[in-house]
């Protein structure tokens, strides 16, 4: 950052924490429970609606909210979707399912 003009060092900052919370996020969750979320764990909009019809917080169960423990905001830190995937598969599934999704766009092109 020394190197970095002054009026450049906000934007700076903030490039470096778009591209590197979210796989701070993957590197903490090796280390927390996993709780499986049967398919919904990846979604949003899925966690909600099941939260709705079942009157329980899925959200509860999430990653997201078990880094909280570590001073990452659920709701405001940028999480990436391994981090949404690992919530169904376990972290050590992302592999797999990255894996595949690479697979299929690869076979597409």
């Amino acid at each position: 950052m020394q190197i970095v003009p002054d009026f450049m060092k906000s934007l700076m900052v903030n490039i470096t924490i778009y591209l590197a919370e979210g796989y701070r996020s993957l590197s903490i969750i090796i280390y927390e429970n996993w709780t499986p979320m049967w398919g919904i764990g990846h979604s949003s909009i899925l966690i909600e609606n099941f939260s709705t019809i079942f009157s329980y917080d899925f959200f509860l169960d999430t990653y997201q909210v078990k880094l909280s423990s570590h001073g990452i905001d659920p709701l405001v830190n940028w999480h990436s979707a391994y981090v949404w995937f690992a919530n169904d598969f376990h972290w050590l599934g992302v592999n797999i399912v990255m894996f595949t999704i690479g697979y299929l766009f690869a076979s597409s092109w």
